[in-house]
């Protein structure tokens, strides 16, 4: 009986050092659970900061990209004003080029009417002077013949101011009248001085006054009826 009691006992010891155990190994679940229940936490709190860190990346990224395209853009907008620049640089320089060159030509131009004057004006001059003193010593009017006084032509080449005192004085000399002025002008114009008849009317054609005009207009100086 005493032997039964103490298998009991045996058996009861055992039975609290299966509880004991048990409770260890409850006491090791609630642990693990917690240590799980913590790792889940971190890594929970690891994936939220990797996703704001994303977002601050992303951010970054966005920010990035707009700024060089806006860098490309306004390279492209720099090549353009300088390309503009340069071209405006040259058309500027072509126009003083122009200007230069309408110069030149201005003085080439006044430099012939200087010559031509000086080495037709002192004639000029001459021949008036004789007419003059021949019409003061002679009551009558001076009418020599075509075949003495020939009425030489004009062009946009020769001084306008030159030929229309020959002009003139040829004309009284033959005691043309303003028709017959007309017609002989007319007949006289060469190049670019005979282009102003095909601006004319008919009638202004024949007229002297309106003829001489259209001239004076066409190379600047005052034509003498």
């Amino acid at each position: 009986m005493k032997q039964g009691q103490d298998e009991m006992k045996q058996g009861q010891d055992e039975m609290n050092q299966g509880q004991d155990e048990m409770n260890q190994g409850q006491d090791e679940m609630n642990q693990g659970q917690e240590r799980m229940e913590q790792e889940m936490k971190k890594r929970q709190e690891r994936m939220e900061q990797e996703r704001k860190s994303g977002k601050e990346e992303l951010k970054k990224d966005i920010v990035s990209v707009k700024e060089e395209f806006s860098n490309i853009i306004q390279e492209k907008i720099n090549a353009i004003e300088d390309k503009v620049a340069s071209f405006e640089n040259k058309v500027i320089s072509v126009e003083t080029k122009v200007l230069k060159m309408e110069e030149s030509i201005d003085k080439v131009r006044e430099d012939i009417g200087k010559e031509f004057e000086q080495k037709f004006g002192k004639e000029t001059e001459c021949l008036e002077k004789e007419i003059s003193h021949e019409h003061k010593e002679s009551k009558v009017i001076f009418t020599p013949s075509l075949a003495t006084i020939k009425l030489s032509t004009f062009d946009e080449k020769t001084s306008w101011q030159v030929y229309k005192t020959q002009f003139t004085m040829v004309a009284e000399a033959n005691g043309w009248n303003p028709q017959a002025k007309a017609f002989h002008l007319a007949s006289s114009l060469r190049g670019d001085a005979a282009d102003i008849l095909e601006t004319l009317t008919e009638e202004q054609r024949h007229d002297f006054h309106a003829l001489s005009s259209a001239l004076e207009l066409r190379f600047g100086e005052k034509c003498t009826k």
